[in-house]
């Protein structure tokens, strides 16, 4: 740390504010740096002792820079200017338990007073009042058709149609959280010991070798893309840097064999110094491309789980036929409580926007969806959860715009009945008793081919839509036809000709697989 006998140096406000936090760094920290300055690689430590101990190294480093930085400019104009915002701390005035910021916080909160639109929209709850509309019907001609779910749906009918409630007229705001914070060094991580993690690597294995030369690689680029940025090389380069790090997540998700939790391990992809963190976190003069960090968040929150298997159906049970429609979940897999992720929540959740599945099943085993048929997943008297926007059938009205959508809901089956089928019910549920719990959206291949959203194979997620209104268009059949907006401050959806494109070409060529 910076000697009591310097000048005094100036810190920033937000690193002020943020001493309380720092203050909690444990003596851990200390025996990390005590391993630094005697030449020892503080890593070896890290394993052993608490969770943040990686993040407490990092606060060590970032606060001595700011301070440098600051003695060093002290008197320049920028820095007098900077004067009025900042506060002056003489360095005695500072215990040194306190000074141990945290780069990671600092960056993720500096990240999010720079989207302050955006953070305001998150606290405030979408409340939009109820209002008729007289045109509420989408255009005859239908450009998308919604999933097959339950029984076989009819043409609907020209007869008069009430109006319908639609809640559009104030844009609906998102609750997707705009930053990836990385999470605790799993156990199972922390108790592969030095002796154990050599062992199993000096074993012979051909997949595992490549693994390890690959993730060097790996971190390679990321260490390229840093130093490209702070050279402040042109964007052309960057561009280039960054999709040949797009390659490698697309890679390590895919194709990428011999990855285990020994290989983790030992090429630390998971501590926020050496790994995907670098990614998704990214530095203050570093911004990766936003679906660069979210297929990088995607790849961390896999290998979290020790889900390394680059197999599309990992955890399926396959049988061989054409449409897979005999496939299921392997017993042992939904056993496994790391794994097994429920569908039944609302918002995001652990998803990110553009993320992909090759079948329908795929998507109820990473709880994308909760039903490997049915088009509309919820629970009764929760509202609906997640649809899918798949092959319908002729002489429906739904369209879809992308930001808007209008949605058929299921025909009754039992013609005794004067109620909606449950599947619908839970959609009537969402716009009138819940609408400030929005619905995941995933499309499917199975779309018409002029839908210029439609992914090329399978299924992808594209993010977040409130269901604002709902007309019923034939009372005999219970037809319902509901219209759904997609929820601002969301990234764009990955359909376009471009490096942001899902499924990417790694998983496409692995689909194509699939069907030889």
């Amino acid at each position: 740390m910076t000697d009591k006998s310097k000048a005094a140096s100036k810190l920033p406000a937000w690193l002020i504010d943020l001493q309380p936090q720092a203050a909690k760094a444990s003596d851990e920290f200390w025996k990390i740096c005590e391993a630094k300055n005697r030449g020892e690689d503080p890593m070896k430590t890290i394993y052993n002792i608490s969770d943040g101990a990686l993040e407490k190294l990092d606060i060590f480093k970032r606060v001595e820079n700011l301070q440098s930085q600051a003695t060093q400019n002290q008197g320049s104009p920028k820095a007098n200017e900077e004067q009025r915002q900042s506060v002056r701390v003489e360095p005695g005035e500072i215990p040194k338990d306190e000074v141990r910021n945290s780069r990671p916080l600092a960056k993720f909160q500096k990240r999010r007073a720079s989207k302050s639109p955006v953070g305001d929209s998150l606290k405030t709850p979408w409340k939009a009042s109820k209002t008729l509309i007289s045109s509420f019907v989408p255009a005859e001609k239908p450009v998308a058709e919604s999933s097959k779910a339950g029984a076989a749906r009819k043409p609907l009918t020209s007869c008069d149609r009430p109006a319908a409630e639609d809640r559009s007229a104030e844009v609906p705001k998102s609750e997707v959280e705009t930053t990836y914070e990385p999470k605790d060094l799993p156990d199972w991580l922390k108790t592969i010991s030095d002796v154990t993690m050599a062992r199993e690597l000096k074993r012979p294995h051909r997949d595992r070798t490549q693994a390890r030369r690959s993730l060097e690689a790996f971190k390679d680029c990321i260490r390229r893309c840093e130093d490209a940025a702070a050279a402040k090389k042109p964007k052309v380069q960057l561009e280039k840097l960054f999709e040949e790090l797009r390659d490698h997540v697309h890679k390590a998700e895919i194709v990428l064999k011999g990855v285990d939790k020994y290989v983790v391990r030992k090429t630390n992809m998971l501590t926020i110094q050496n790994g995907l963190p670098r990614i998704f976190m990214g530095k203050l003069d570093l911004d990766y491309p936003w679906d660069l960090r979210a297929d990088a968040w995607q790849l961390y929150l896999r290998w979290l789980r020790q889900d390394f298997k680059p197999n599309l159906l990992r955890g399926i049970v396959t049988r061989k036929e054409k449409d897979r429609a005999s496939d299921r979940i392997d017993p042992e897999w939904a056993k496994d409580a790391s794994k097994k992720i429920p569908a039944n929540y609302h918002g995001q959740g652990h998803l990110v926007l553009g993320q992909w599945w090759p079948t329908q099943l795929c998507t109820v085993r990473d709880g994308a969806h909760g039903t490997p048929q049915g088009g509309i997943w919820g629970a009764k008297g929760k509202g609906a959860y997640s649809i899918v926007l798949s092959g319908g059938g002729p002489g429906y009205k739904d369209r879809d715009e992308g930001d808007t959508i209008w949605y058929s809901g299921t025909d009754k089956k039992d013609a005794h009945s004067s109620d909606p089928t449950e599947n619908t019910q839970r959609l009537i549920e969402s716009c009138d008793e819940f609408p400030d719990q929005p619905v995941r959206v995933l499309r499917s291949s199975q779309l018409s081919g002029t839908n210029r959203y439609r992914p090329k194979y399978g299924l992808r997620y594209d993010g977040l839509y409130r269901v604002v209104g709902y007309e019923l268009v034939d009372k005999l059949k219970q037809e319902h036809l509901f219209k759904l907006v997609r929820c601002e401050d969301q990234n764009p959806i990955r359909c376009e000709e471009n490096a942001a494109r899902r499924p990417t070409k790694y998983e496409e060529e692995e689909f194509l697989k699939l069907k030889r």
